[in-house]
């Protein structure tokens, strides 16, 4: 194996363990979800957030909901840096990932909540949310759910470039498979949120 080749080898080996250390540790850092809304393939159309960071990147929306990490982040705006791309936090819930005890699959869904967490009315979170909606159901898109530890986190995303949570300092940016799946329909909208049923691949071509 060219050298290269041996050294990525080493890398992804070592971050695999180290991934699989954390989650078996007695104290862990604290778990980190980032989502993907893929609507490139489906609808052709740019969607354009007219704000400043817009977090629609070639079709694809990038997002994260958890409190705690925005107030962590030091980046504009709470987005989140990870392997080449910027999530933003967005009022997102998104759950039924796991399989349980019994081996019943997983029967995901997500749901985008009407109100913007920031609290104004002309924030990003309107004019993402309403570039959303107004796709229709999003049946097809692909929905992308990342996992992994605050500990993994890039340096880059808190202040003086320096991850507190990692006290190894070299291994970075590693994560769980990825789960993925596509929506199938807009199974409730009301007042309230938009909520959004989802399919594996198998059952979107059964």
């Amino acid at each position: 194996m060219p050298i290269n080749g041996l050294n990525t080898f080493n890398t992804i080996v070592s971050g695999i363990k180290s991934l699989n250390s954390e989650a078996t540790s007695l104290t862990p850092s604290a778990p980190v979800y980032l989502y993907e809304i893929d609507f490139s393939e489906i609808y052709t159309q740019t969607i354009y957030i007219n704000v400043e960071n817009q977090p629609v990147t070639n079709g694809v929306l990038r997002i994260y909901n958890d409190v705690n990490l925005f107030n962590y982040v030091s980046n504009t705006r709470g987005r989140l840096y990870w392997q080449g791309n910027y999530y933003y936090p967005f009022p997102i819930i998104a759950e039924g990932f796991e399989t349980n005890a019994a081996g019943t699959l997983p029967n995901p869904k997500f749901i985008v909540a009407n109100s913007s967490p920031d609290g104004n009315i002309n924030s990003f979170y309107k004019f993402a949310r309403m570039q959303i909606q107004s796709l229709g159901d999003l049946a097809g898109c692909r929905f992308t759910r990342i996992k992994t530890f605050l500990k993994y986190l890039h340096p880059t995303n808190f202040t003086n470039n320096i991850n507190p949570f990692n006290t190894e300092g070299n291994i970075f940016e590693v994560e769980f498979p990825k789960d993925i799946f596509y929506i199938d329909r807009k199974s409730l909208e009301n007042k309230q949120a938009v909520e959004y049923s989802l399919a594996s691949i198998l059952d979107i071509e059964n």
